[in-house]
């Protein structure tokens, strides 16, 4: 088996999505406050598109190694339920925000990571 191959097995695998999940659900429910260098506009926003296209991405190219059945679809639906499910906890945490804003840009970064497929 050559690198590139071991390569993608270990990187499109259910470790890596969850381990992806674990990283960003920490992120959204843990106390953070942004450092003070950083201050352009929408960075929460950008923030949240980059993450849930990384988590999208590795869902949908993990699908598709697994030959599964409509594997882009099913990794959008992966990556949005669980901000969706984030951002139902953080609107019962008093130090974080609930904003509906968040859920459509988690759901531009899903979709975009889903629709490159790497493999």
């Amino acid at each position: 088996m050559n690198i590139i191959k071991k390569c993608k097995i270990i990187l499109f695998s259910w470790y890596s999505v969850i381990l992806c999940s674990v990283f960003i659900v920490l992120l959204s429910v843990l106390p953070v406050t942004v450092p003070e260098g950083i201050s352009f506009p929408f960075f929460d926003k950008a923030a949240h598109s980059i993450m849930y296209l990384v988590l999208s991405f590795l869902a949908t190219n993990t699908l598709y190694l697994k030959n599964n059945r409509k594997p882009k679809l099913r990794g959008i639906l992966y990556a949005f339920s669980l901000g969706l499910v984030v951002e139902i906890i953080q609107y019962f945490l008093p130090y974080r925000d609930y904003e509906l804003l968040d859920i459509w840009f988690n759901l531009l970064g899903s979709y975009i990571g889903s629709l490159i497929v790497f493999v």
